[in-house]
């Protein structure tokens, strides 16, 4: 197969397609969606509906057993969601993967990245779960991008089916890693009307995400930048540790949760940390120790979208919470760096070659032979060569994505970054790339990015009753 095939199998995928036998044929999804193919529009609601049978069913705060695989905010990237969740173990081997919110806008396939998790979360109701982030709702898709490109591929009535799905979604969840240590997960933070468990299982979430009040706060706030404690003196950082709630001015709602309030929730609900995502990270992730001298960070922000907004420049991250080799669990992150969306698709067209092959053989009864060469230290690829089997993908040749610009220190591969919006950003890289020294933006740059971005598409929260959908 070459890319000039794909025409002859772009056509839609229907409702009875989606289906090898009678479970969904993930394969056939992931690689359609990797090649730009659409399903019908009766299939796209199918997928919808059957994922949201299972929302419906949850609480409004998860309880799952560790060890457990997260993912911060994807926002519409499907190619690099798709590069990462070719090199993971299927959730059933390696326990629950945990979303945590802010699947669209901004990115240009969030269409995609919501099927496909829906179809994920249809086929693993048990290992696949998916929490709800501040752009699952009508307004902000109605004021970025999902649902014009909800309208512009299928129609409106399938932003219509997904926001009532967005409703049902969970808005939080505990990852209990035994011993006592229990990490409560999250999109934004936490708030000063919900001080217990209890009190967020009795939010009526099956709702528009209102502008105000603890559903709000969870999936709004943000922690307290621990770098405004830099260079106080012993009285002054007292003061700063006695930061409760503060409004959060910069997003408009939810708060700004200080050291005081996040002990305060963390000791009151026998909690060791805060994970959250809803912030972009300039490695990927961050942890927050608050001076506390903890083991394990109070405060974890994931965020799982490379090169954000395409001009950002950052990595981004998965966590893997382990058990350690004490009773104290391991906080594992993964990085990895944007692709280019034209190598990656040569890349699947090439490695679709053998898929035909692999489906004859995928009903042979091999299956106790494979179990019984497992007495070595190759576990973990017999999982990931699992996984390849269950979905039919041949391992990713890297040596055929082409990078883009010179690799990042730790090897990934880097796409190329468009020209920044940014006017003072912009100047300063036609300045390095006129030098030849473009690179990503330092801390500090990185720092002043996300500020005016956040203040430049800052947008209201309407009142109750003032928007029309």
């Amino acid at each position: 197969m070459n890319l000039e095939d794909l025409d002859a199998v772009l056509e839609e995928i229907t409702v009875d397609e989606l289906y090898k036998g009678d479970d969904l044929d993930l394969h056939r999804i992931f690689y359609h969606f990797a090649k730009s193919g659409r399903v019908t529009l009766d299939a796209a609601l199918y997928l919808v509906r059957r994922a949201n049978e299972y929302f419906d069913d949850e609480p409004n705060v998860l309880e799952l057993k560790g060890p457990a695989t997260l993912f911060g905010d994807i926002h519409g990237q499907y190619f690099d969601l798709a590069e990462t969740i070719m090199k993971l173990p299927p959730p059933e081997i390696s326990d629950c993967w945990l979303f945590l919110g802010d699947y669209v806008d901004r990115g240009t396939f969030g269409v995609e990245v919501t099927l496909y998790l829906f179809a994920l979360k249809a086929f693993y109701p048990d290992s696949v779960f998916l929490l709800r982030g501040n752009h699952e709702c009508r307004h902000l898709t109605t004021n970025y991008n999902f649902k014009q490109e909800c309208v512009d591929k299928y129609s409106e009535e399938l932003w219509e089916a997904i926001m009532e799905a967005f409703d049902s979604l969970p808005l939080a969840a505990t990852v209990d890693m035994g011993d006592g240590y229990v990490f409560f997960c999250v999109h934004g933070g936490i708030s000063p009307s919900l001080s217990s468990l209890d009190d967020v299982n009795d939010i009526n979430r099956r709702v528009e995400l209102p502008q105000t009040g603890g559903m709000c706060d969870l999936l709004w706030s943000d922690p307290i930048d621990e770098g405004s404690s830099r260079g106080l003196n012993s009285d002054e950082l007292v003061e700063w540790k006695d930061v409760d709630y503060v409004k959060n001015e910069e997003r408009g709602a939810g708060y700004v949760y200080g050291h005081k309030a996040v002990m305060k929730f963390l000791n009151d609900n026998s909690f060791c940390s805060i994970i959250r995502a809803h912030d972009v990270q300039r490695e990927g992730y961050s942890e927050l120790f608050m001076h506390t001298g903890r083991d394990l960070p109070v405060v974890v922000t994931l965020f799982s979208a490379p090169n954000y907004c395409s001009y950002y420049g950052n990595l981004a991250a998965i966590l893997r919470l382990e058990n350690g080799s004490e009773t104290v669990p391991k906080i594992v992150y993964t990085q990895y760096s944007a692709f280019d969306p034209k190598n990656f698709l040569a890349c699947l067209v090439d490695n679709m070659d053998n898929t035909d092959n692999t489906d004859n053989t995928d009903n042979t009864d091999n299956t106790d032979n494979t179990d019984n060469t497992d007495n070595t230290d190759n576990k973990g690829e017999k999982e990931i060569d699992q996984l390849r089997t269950s979905l039919r993908i041949k391992p990713l040749d890297l040596s055929k994505v082409k990078p883009t610009s010179d690799n990042n220190s730790n090897g990934a591969l880097k796409a190329p970054r468009k020209q920044s919006t940014c006017k003072w950003l912009a100047a300063k890289e036609k300045k390095q790339r006129e030098q030849g020294l473009l690179k990503s933006p330092s801390k500090a740059d990185f720092r002043k990015l996300k500020e005016d971005h956040k203040r430049e598409e800052k947008i209201p929260m309407p009142k109750e009753g003032e928007v029309e959908y």
